[in-house]
């Protein structure tokens, strides 16, 4: 685990009713499909989204030219993807979609 919190701003969807910007601790990279790379964090409390509690997120850079360092190190837009309630991450490990829906 790292030592990182980050601040994310939701600015979509916009029926989001949760704390923003959200407060997150890095914990690190994990591998998905086609090879990919996404920052895995949990939020400082669990997210109630759709009465579903969500205690990690993955985020991948929105544009491709922004490669995943930025994203664990520096500002920059995000897709997010929250993981679901029954599936946990751990930093390298590897997953497939079906273990995350796209916020």
């Amino acid at each position: 685990m790292n030592d990182k919190f980050h601040r994310i701003e939701v600015y979509d969807p916009s029926d989001y009713t949760g704390p923003d910007p959200m407060r997150v601790h890095g914990l690190g990279i994990v591998h998905g499909p086609e090879r990919m790379e996404y920052y895995l964090v949990k939020p400082d409390a669990p997210l109630d989204l759709d009465g579903c509690q969500i205690e990690q997120i993955l985020l991948r850079p929105r544009y491709f030219q922004d490669k995943i360092a930025r994203v664990e190190n520096d500002a920059c837009t995000v897709s997010i993807y929250c993981v679901k309630a029954d599936c946990s991450l751990s930093p390298e490990d590897h997953f497939e979609l079906s273990s995350v829906e796209r916020w």
